[in-house]
């Protein structure tokens, strides 16, 4: 249960970047029709694919109820992503009760998304080293990322998040409220 949402399937503070995918998908490709598959505080960013460069749902999308919506976002960055159908998403749609995303640029959006279009300004995918011992790309927030201080604080609050970011550092930093996406 994420954010009060059944999920059969999910990922949290994981990064997705530089990817190729040579049909659907760059970074996520999502095969289960009816399932709800949460991406909570994750970031997929300068992904390729030929449809949906960043997340490809294979379900319809078209189920009137959150617990079968296939994908659902919270605090999660989906940006620069590209691909010549959906360049951040393509397939059905994703679920519209997620909030506090980012996904960028705005025209390159994902159908129902609830989420800001302004840029997360992402630094280059970088190798970091955290306690006890946890090798992770990340890519970092700019200072002034969209992203910053603008995540849910309840999920970040809740399990699997529990205030860690990707490294194990502790969220918020600096920030009144926890950042979106995995850094």
């Amino acid at each position: 249960d994420i954010a009060g949402f059944p999920i059969a399937n999910y990922i949290a503070n994981s990064t997705f970047s530089e990817n190729t995918a040579t049909e659907q998908g760059g970074a996520i490709f999502h095969l289960r029709e009816d399932v709800l598959f949460a991406l909570v505080n994750v970031t997929i960013s300068g992904n390729t694919a030929a449809e949906g460069g960043g997340i490809y749902n294979n379900g319809d999308g078209d189920s009137p109820d959150t617990t079968f919506d296939e994908v659902f976002l919270q605090n999660t960055i989906v940006s620069d992503n590209s691909a010549p159908t959906g360049a951040n998403c393509a397939g059905g749609t994703v679920s519209a009760d997620g909030a506090n995303n980012v996904v960028s640029p705005g025209a390159n959006g994902c159908p129902s998304a609830v989420a800001n279009s302004d840029s997360p300004i992402l630094g280059s995918a970088e190798l970091t080293f955290s306690i006890p011992s946890i090798v992770t790309y990340v890519q970092p927030l700019g200072s002034k990322s969209s992203a910053l201080g603008a995540g849910n604080e309840a999920v970040c609050e809740g399990p699997p998040i529990l205030f860690l970011d990707q490294r194990a550092f502790p969220r918020p930093m600096r920030d009144p409220n926890c950042d979106i996406g995995a850094y």
